[in-house]
């Protein structure tokens, strides 16, 4: 409901529109003096809102709060209030109820350390680090790379997630990568990840080629060219003898049918599923249609006299569902 305000001219609290005096200062107000102030419901739902937010908020901190700190202190205070064993008794069962709550809190809040991974070898690269991941690039001229580094904690899960080459962990915290190479660009990526997070640590080389190298390079790149030129003649060929055939005629009269269905036609086959105009294509149009309805749709009947199967069976998407 709308409801609406004016302000004291005095002290500008808001007070009932029908108000001749403030209730706050006292001030005696004339209709002259007031400004109304219409009222906005939404306020209260909004703050009626903040208040469902809120609310569960709170029950939780009060559940944990009364779960974590409340019922050790009833413990406790049963152990020293309610029970009848000597004083070093209660003391003893206190202590071990104490370390037995401060473990399972340990157990319950406890939270891994974030992942830590750093290259240190190669140590010669220009590199940069955008969190979480490390880049570095080297040049080399072997076949083999050796990459090492350190990780932390050591129960994280490590990975090599790019590159060909085998890992080998140490229990100190460090590790030691045997890569292969191959010529041009060589990317190896590193991840470490547990339950806090994860980090990656990615290495680029690139191999440089020798002299024989770049020459068996140049060979396989030509003897590649050749054989995807021959590849494509090849195919060429045989679409020039497709469509110079009798089933590349019919689906060069009718793009809309399958190359499947076109040599099945080439081939005067007759199958479940295929359409009338398929057989208007074969046989010309039929010599009788006959529609028929008996309460299940509109079904189908075309005759071809003079051809064996010669009558054909479907609905309205003329597709032959049944022949005789």
């Amino acid at each position: 409901m709308t409801n609406y305000m004016k302000k004291c001219p005095y002290c500008a609290e808001e007070i009932q529109n029908e108000a001749i005096k403030c209730r706050h200062c006292g001030g005696e107000i004339f209709a002259s003096d007031s400004v109304s102030v219409k009222g906005d419901s939404s306020m209260g739902s909004n703050k009626e809102n903040d208040k469902k937010i809120q609310f569960p908020i709170l029950k939780f901190i009060i559940i944990l709060f009364t779960w974590y700190v409340s019922v050790p202190v009833i413990v406790l205070w049963y152990i020293w209030k309610r029970t009848t064993w000597s004083k070093w008794k209660k003391l003893t069962i206190s202590i071990a109820f104490g370390f037995l709550a401060v473990v399972l809190l340990i157990i319950v809040f406890y939270k891994p350390p974030r992942p830590i991974l750093v290259i240190t070898d190669p140590s010669e690269y220009n590199w940069f680090k955008t969190d979480p991941t490390e880049y570095k690039m080297v040049e080399s001229s072997t076949s083999t790379t050796t990459i090492s580094g350190t990780y932390y904690p050591d129960d994280a899960k490590f990975e090599a997630t790019s590159g060909t080459g085998t890992v080998y962990l140490k229990t100190d915290g460090t590790f030691i990568f045997e890569g292969d190479l191959v010529g041009g660009e060589n990317t190896f990526t590193f991840q470490l990840s547990n339950e806090t997070g994860k980090d990656v640590a990615m290495v680029k080389i690139i191999k440089q080629l020798t002299e024989e190298e770049e020459s068996q390079r140049e060979i396989m790149f030509e003897e590649q060219k050749k054989m995807e030129e021959e590849k494509k003649a090849k195919e060429l060929g045989e679409q020039k003898a497709w469509e110079q055939s009798k089933a590349g005629q019919i689906c060069k009269a009718h793009p809309e049918w399958s190359k499947n269905d076109c040599e099945r036609l080439a081939n005067n086959e007759i199958w479940i599923g295929m359409s009338v105009n398929m057989l208007k294509y074969r046989r010309g149009l039929p010599n009788s249609a006959n529609p028929s309805n008996y309460g299940s749709g509109t079904q189908w009947q075309w005759c071809w006299y003079n051809y064996t199967p010669s009558c054909f069976y479907g609905g309205d998407d003329e597709i032959v569902e049944s022949y005789n």
